[in-house]
């Protein structure tokens, strides 16, 4: 932005009613960003936008018509003011003449994900980011395809608008760069195009405000334009207030504490990760307090009903963690509680234990057998294992080098470049934190339940005769796994008197004899095993028993990945 367009910018909003104090400046850095700084000492700092300069939704319902879907044709709106030559008309007023040193302010390029070359979004892959943005693509597609669809109707523009009839789920991402997305801010644009609606939906992302601070009976949903104010800069330890200003309508950002000489005066856009500022804003901040990693876990309908019917575990979804998304028409701003078709979204974070505990209790829920609960030994020490072995795989997956799958030559981006690393940088990190913490817990369960836990080497030496002379009986035969040894153990002791068994291994041989589980998925791994003694020595083993075994090994172990062992649990509730 030069400093001509900046001039002209701050004379247009005084012209229309900004009181702009005279204890500030906007400034240019030398990387092109806009800075508000304090001549002097601040010991209070206001700035109030009058009615006439918010950009709502009323603007578009006059001018379309709209009854619906108000953020859609606001966006659509704004891209006509920004790239048609034509007047745009309300009330007798042009308002691509009222707005346009605003728009002539907006940056053309916008350095959010959504606009980036192949190469520059292949500096992504393995992460959230990498793999969500086509989809994100794909809804701002569908959703200016229905608007052209809808306007298609209507007199005034069915004869220049002709809905884009394009399966965008069957282009690569390199067409989606070619054909809708390398050319945003061309001025070349039809007004009605993808490119130019992309821009103002990126313009919005970037900028909008939430409506209902100063339209408290407007949907809640609903966005406006601040003119002026969203030049302001953010840092998430600003002490800032947005309320509505004196008149109706107006909109006044007060910040709550002193700006001292020569330093920046900032709004705060919230606690916002790397991910959300990238995506949306197109920058990251180095260690971001606020940043995330998010994992969205999908449930079938009947495990998510049972939870929610127990209503022990918690299952967040986005608006759990932001009061406002405005990415598009189809963001939700409820949160009912019986809402997860989109499954449960844990944001876990280097700052914040809480969400990697909630994900760890449904991690424990989900591996509970009939009669357990999330809170009992095995389920945790499962879960646990389970949920490291998830992280681990999303780490190594986010650590993966780009990718090479388009054909042309696209150069990288310094900046983009560099937002990218430090993007997936705080992504690793908070991966690899939240594992050794994990591991913390595990150790930890392990050493207070000693006395609860029989691994194959304990059993070896709790009961070396079974080694030394059990086995040997059977011949030279060749287990799968350590499950084939408990299973064997089990048929070999069941029968023995009690006392001829150690102490810490009798509750094992107790619950297997009042044991009455469901056989049918170990039926062919069981005659398997059985064939495999029978060839050696005529054993009185038959498959049902050598099935009931194997699923009571299951039943009462978790496998320790982490070591490669199947671990025996004796019930208990931690």
């Amino acid at each position: 932005m030069s400093e001509d367009t900046i001039e002209n910018l701050l004379l247009w909003a005084q012209q229309k009613g900004v009181n702009l104090p005279d204890t500030i400046e906007f400034l240019q850095s030398e990387s092109g960003q806009i800075c508000c700084v304090a001549k002097c000492d601040e010991p209070e700092f206001r700035l109030q936008i009058p009615s006439t300069l918010v950009i709502t939704s009323a603007l578009s319902q006059a001018y379309f018509g709209a009854k619906a879907r108000y953020n859609t044709y606001l966006k659509l709106l704004f891209a006509k003011l920004k790239f048609d030559t034509t007047p745009t008309l309300v009330d007798g007023e042009d308002l691509k003449t009222k707005f346009a040193p605003y728009i002539k302010a907006l940056p053309n390029v916008l350095d959010s994900p959504l606009t980036w070359n192949p190469a520059e979004f292949n500096l992504l892959n393995g992460t959230n980011l990498f793999n969500s943005l086509r989809e994100k693509l794909e809804l701002i597609f569908n959703e200016w395809q229905s608007l052209l669809s809808e306007l298609s109707q209507d007199d005034r523009f069915k004869s220049t608008i002709k809905p884009d009839t394009c399966d965008f789920s069957a282009l690569t991402m390199e067409d989606v760069y070619l054909n809708y997305t390398s050319e945003t801010s061309s001025g070349s644009n039809f007004w009605f195009s993808f490119q130019a609606y992309l821009w103002s939906h990126l313009i919005f992302l970037s900028r909008a405000f939430p409506e209902y601070i100063i339209n408290k009976d407007g949907p809640s949903s609903s966005i406006m334009l601040l003119p002026i104010i969203d030049l302001l800069n953010h840092d998430f330890n600003s002490k800032i207030e947005w309320s509505q200003g004196d008149k109706q309508g107006s909109f006044r950002l007060r910040k709550l504490e002193g700006v001292s000489a020569g330093s920046e005066i900032f709004n705060n856009y919230g606690g916002k990760g790397n991910e959300e500022l990238l995506m949306g804003y197109g920058f990251v901040l180095e260690n971001n307090v606020f940043d995330t990693v998010a994992l969205r876990i999908k449930l079938s309908p009947t495990i998510l009903a049972s939870i929610l019917m127990e209503n022990d575990v918690a299952l967040p979804t986005l608006s759990n963690y932001t009061h406002f998304a405005f990415e598009t028409d189809q963001s939700k701003s409820s949160n009912e509680h019986n809402d997860h078709t989109d499954g449960a979204l844990y944001l876990i974070s280097l700052e914040n234990d809480t969400c990697l505990q909630q994900l760890l209790a449904l991690f424990c829920r989900l591996e509970a057998h009939e009669g357990e609960t999330r809170h009992h030994l095995r389920p945790r020490l499962q879960g646990l294992q389970n949920l490291r072995v998830a992280l681990a795989e999303k780490l190594k997956s986010t650590k993966s080098s780009p990718l090479v799958e388009f054909q042309g030559t696209y150069a990288i981006n310094v900046y983009r470049k560099a937002c990218a690393e430090a993007y997936k940088a705080g992504q690793v990190q908070i991966l690899k934190s939240s594992i050794d913490g994990l591991k913390r817990q595990e150790k930890l369960l392990l050493n207070l339940h000693k006395k609860q836990l029989v691994t194959t080497k304990k059993l070896s030496k709790l009961d070396p005769a079974f080694i030394a002379q059990g086995l040997a009986e059977l011949g030279d035969i060749t287990l799968s796994s350590e499950n084939d040894l408990y299973v064997l153990w089990l048929l070999l002791r069941k029968s023995c008197p009690v006392e001829s068994v150690a102490e810490s291994l009798r509750w094992i041989l107790e619950l297997y004899g009042e044991f009455d589980g469901d056989l049918i998925n170990y039926k062919d791994e069981a005659e398997s095993l059985q064939k495999a003694i029978s060839s050696n020595i005529d054993y009185n083993f038959n498959a049902n028993e050598l099935a009931k075994a194997m699923a009571f090994i299951e039943t009462y172990s978790y496998f320790r990945a982490s070591k490669e062992e199947t671990v025996l649990v004796k019930p208990f509730k931690t």
